[in-house]
């Protein structure tokens, strides 16, 4: 499974896929029904019919924009963007628990939250659960703590 965030460079172009491609007719058509990584990049191939010479990158601190094209990064500026381009594939599952686990580890305090929240959200065990709300109950005390002392 590829990391977020995924895309291939082709011909001097930069194809990606956000909620807008995922969720479209032509993305539930185009990507495989079975494929449970629709961030990767066998996903992308599938819906830009890519085919020959690619370069398949990944960037896994996506919060460090510096690492991204242009056109990725422009779309994460901050967590409300990510939710408006990428927020549908969280809610339904296609961020698997190792990927929100690996951020919730490896992300700045303001990125978190809502990997967080998710990954209680996909847990099927209680005792899981309740070690993640603990998680976040630490967050969100740390987010707090941020604000307070930057203000």
């Amino acid at each position: 499974m590829c990391r977020f965030i995924s895309w291939i460079e082709k011909d001097s172009l930069i194809y990606f896929l956000t909620d807008k491609e995922v969720f479209s007719d032509e993305g539930r058509s185009k990507i495989r029904a079975s494929r449970k990584d629709f961030l990767g990049h066998d996903a992308i191939a599938d819906f830009y019919s890519l085919e020959g010479n690619a370069v398949r990158k990944n960037v896994c601190e996506f919060w460090n924009l510096k690492k991204l094209p242009p056109q990725i990064s422009i779309l994460l500026e901050n967590q409300k963007s990510f939710m408006r381009h990428w927020g549908e594939m969280l809610k339904n599952g296609c961020f698997m628990n190792d990927e929100l686990s690996w951020i919730m580890e490896n992300a700045p305090i303001e990125w978190k939250e809502i990997f967080c929240r998710q990954r209680i959200i996909q847990t099927d065990s209680p005792d899981i659960a309740r070690f993640f709300q603990t998680k976040l109950h630490h967050i969100l005390k740390k987010m707090d703590e941020k604000k307070r002392f930057e203000t």
